[in-house]
């Protein structure tokens, strides 16, 4: 998927209950509608569907705030995207068109933030081409 990815995470967490005990970190799903071979069609809007949730295994908590941004100079520059919920911790957002030419990268940068103040920061450069 990207060239490059960066995460961060901030949550709280205690002495395990037992030998092992399962973090409970965000984690982000991204779903993008791409078009022809991989990649996003110059001048066409792209889908960007989010999944926010905890790890397997930790405990649910509910997602209170979700950011995205998008970049098309490998995050030079990052403009944000309009995000609509569809259920819990489910968004979705569409990069406009008119700025995905052919030849450039779609990079993604996303931040969310659960009930328990648990929170990620994720970019991803060159998430996808822009053919």
């Amino acid at each position: 998927m990207a060239d490059r990815s960066r995460t961060r995470w901030w949550f709280d967490s205690g002495a395990p209950a037992g030998e092992f005990e399962d973090l409970p970190p965000l984690e982000v799903d991204y779903d993008a509608t791409l078009g022809g071979r991989n990649g996003a069609v110059a001048g066409q809007p792209v889908t960007v569907d989010l999944n926010v949730h905890r790890g397997e295994g930790a405990a649910g908590s509910e997602v209170v705030a979700t950011i995205l941004w998008f970049s098309t100079d490998d995050g030079g520059s990052w403009t944000r995207v309009r995000l609509r919920r569809l259920g819990p911790g489910r968004y979705r957002g569409v990069l406009p068109g008119g700025r995905l030419v052919p030849g450039s990268f779609v990079s993604l940068r996303a931040w969310a933030r659960d009930a328990g103040n648990s929170r990620i920061h994720q970019t991803l450069i060159r998430a996808f081409p822009v053919r």
